[in-house]
């Protein structure tokens, strides 16, 4: 005779920590032995998608932490070019010279500041946060694209696939903001259905 189904919430079995904690597993069980291996089977699972969220927050990280080394060795570069002109240099060249460096510098130090706010901003995620809604630090999948909604850095490869971190205040952030799985969106007069949100 089949033992009666059983339904356990994944939150009280593999605690607050673990990945899609709110999915609710029907289990038919034909044995409390049986039960167990199910569960540690998916305990390994919520582990491994943790993982790569992890892994997709890393390498995120490193992306901005490589951008701010070259606009610091760019504005290093700079400095030395407009000291180097003010030596070798009199007159209208030298003004001239410095004040194209200086609008470079300028530039340079406005894309540095907007890449430490991301930095910080990314700072403020935890890659082993829950999220059963779109919301910042939420990786969700549609029938298109996969997306991080995160800060603006574009395209990431993580383990052969594609991934791209979106600012949330970006117009498609913002147009899936508090969309669970099932839900559809409309971006650029294309509509996409979330298939996941992790």
């Amino acid at each position: 005779m089949m033992a009666p189904s059983f339904i356990f919430s994944a939150r009280s079995i593999l605690g607050p920590n673990k990945f899609l904690i709110k999915l609710n597993i029907k289990y038919k069980c034909v044995s409390f032995t049986q039960k167990v291996v199910q569960l540690k089977l998916l305990s390994a699972t919520f582990e491994m998608v943790s993982m790569k969220k992890l892994t997709l927050y890393n390498a995120c990280r490193a992306k901005i932490d490589t951008q701010l080394s070259e606009l610091q060795s760019a504005i290093d570069k700079v400095q030395e070019s407009i000291v180097g002109e003010e030596n070798s240099t009199s007159g209208n060249k030298f003004e001239t010279a410095r004040a194209m460096g200086q609008e470079e510098l300028d530039r340079l130090n406005r894309t540095i500041n907007n890449a430490i706010r991301e930095r910080n901003i990314l700072s403020q995620i935890s890659p082993e946060k829950e999220c059963s809604t779109a919301q910042l630090g939420a990786v969700i999948t549609t029938n298109k694209k996969m997306m991080y909604l995160c800060v603006g850095i574009g395209k990431i490869e993580v383990d052969g696939q594609t991934v791209f971190a979106i600012s949330a205040i970006s117009p498609i952030a913002r147009s899936l903001m508090g969309l669970g799985v099932g839900e559809e969106v409309v971006f650029a007069g294309k509509k996409e259905k979330i298939l996941a949100i992790h």
